[in-house]
């Protein structure tokens, strides 16, 4: 299970350390926060459950 993702860029194949990939998450949701996301999705897209 992983709540994080961490997969190689698409066009050059880089991969983030553990260490930046949490660095970058947390700038994210500071940032989604700022514009007003009060909550990230639990489960991705899709349709809600029912």
């Amino acid at each position: 299970m992983t709540l994080i993702d961490n997969v190689p860029d698409a066009e050059s194949g880089h991969l983030l350390t553990p260490h930046d990939r949490l660095r970058e998450v947390v700038e994210l949701a500071g940032l989604a926060e700022e514009l007003g996301f009060d909550a990230p999705p639990a489960f991705g897209r899709g349709r809600p459950p029912g």
